[in-house]
């Protein structure tokens, strides 16, 4: 070997994924809305019941007149006007699909904290016995 010739280190072979975690993310991916959605649901109707929604946000939508006619937009506005308490159901979604995404994601980590790789590998050095002095200036 020459002092000009670049030495090639062989790199380990990356460590493949098990396909079971892949399988859960998927089905989080598809369960955590159904359920957010369900969820949801289910609090706007106990909340309509007490009176604790805004009426700002139940009801119908109404579009503006230049909506309709249009090609793309009609459709689209027959079937939004349609349904009934939109907006207060959109809130109630997005804010049970925050909360149960985090839930999961915490539940996640912990069982990935159990089952998944040891924190420190053969490559990382020793963790530090020594304890350092609080820095004074």
């Amino acid at each position: 070997m020459t002092k000009y010739s670049k030495y090639q280190r062989k790199s380990p072979p990356r460590k493949v994924m098990n396909p079971l975690w892949r399988g859960v993310g998927c089905l989080l991916m598809l369960i955590v809305p159904a359920m957010a959605y369900g969820i949801g649901y289910a609090f706007l109707q106990e909340a309509k019941r007490r009176a604790l929604v805004p009426p700002g946000l139940l009801g119908y939508i109404h579009f503006p007149d230049w909506v309709w006619g249009k090609p793309v937009l009609d459709p689209l506005a027959r079937f939004f006007g349609g349904l009934q308490d939109v907006w207060a159901m959109l809130i109630f979604f997005l804010a049970t699909l925050f909360i149960l995404t985090g839930l999961v994601s915490l539940i996640y980590s912990m069982v990935y904290q159990f089952v998944g790789p040891p924190r420190y590998t053969e490559l990382d050095a020793p963790p530090s016995g020594r304890k350092t002095k609080e820095y004074k200036r």
